[in-house]
């Protein structure tokens, strides 16, 4: 009997090792395995590190038209700031030439690199900065006409505010539409005077002239200025009311 507990002792302390080492085996592979993860991961991280330092050294290596090439094959945002890096206080200069206005100039120069994003996609640029210089000098141009064509427009806004007041009659503001309209009808008010009064309606209204100003332009004499303004409102009155 003892001899037989013996033996069943012995098999137990076999099996007990066996699971123990069985274990400790798979715990052991686990942190290899863990070990190997950590290592690839170290290895992908630097890996990726290397590539955007020489991404970005080999960005700040291209010239103009390179970096314009790879922008148009990659459209790789950082290709733009490269560019605004070294042309920024170029396109500000020009803008400054136009604007002569510091804040305004600053503005232009984001909306024109901002343009970028899409104008390098449409071009097909042979020498970057007299490019750039262009795109620079038209945008300026145009917001200059568009600045003018507010100013302007808000001149006749005011000028047929004032027709409209004195025959009662209010240039409602409330619907762009029925602004453009009131505007077409005024202009082909202004038309239908003799040339005479419509010379000092524009002048005194249009290009605010006072009235010496306006005889000294057109040679007509203080009372002759004064009756072609008055005549021409009243008759600009009469068409704009038959127009309702």
């Amino acid at each position: 009997m003892m001899k037989k507990n013996s033996i069943f002792h012995k098999i137990k302390n076999v099996f007990l090792n066996f699971i123990f080492f069985f274990i400790r085996g798979i715990l052991n592979l686990g942190e290899y395995l863990l070990f190997l993860f950590f290592c690839k991961a170290n290895l992908i991280i630097k890996g990726s590190q290397k590539k955007a330092l020489a991404k970005t050294t080999n960005i700040q290596n291209l010239n103009d038209l390179e970096l314009v090439a790879s922008y148009k094959l990659k459209k790789d945002k950082s290709i733009i700031s490269e560019l605004f890096k070294r042309y920024v206080k170029f396109v500000f200069t020009v803008c400054m030439k136009y604007f002569k206005d510091v804040p305004k100039s600053e503005e232009a120069v984001m909306e024109i690199f901002e343009k970028l994003f899409t104008d390098l996609l449409k071009h097909n640029i042979q020498n970057f900065k007299s490019w750039l210089h262009v795109v620079t000098k038209n945008h300026c141009l145009n917001t200059l006409r568009k600045e003018t064509y507010i100013r302007e427009k808000k001149k006749t806004i005011k000028y047929a505010t004032d027709i409209f007041m004195e025959s009662q009659t209010i240039l409602y503001h409330d619907n762009e539409n029925n602004s453009e309209t009131k505007l077409n009808n005024l202009q082909m008010a202004l038309d239908n005077l003799s040339e005479k009064q419509k010379r000092c309606i524009e002048l005194f209204y249009l290009e605010e002239k006072c009235y010496e100003e306006i005889t000294k332009i057109t040679g007509y004499t203080l009372n002759q200025v004064k009756s072609y303004i008055q005549n021409g409102k009243r008759n600009m009155k009469i068409f704009l009311t038959k127009q309702q």
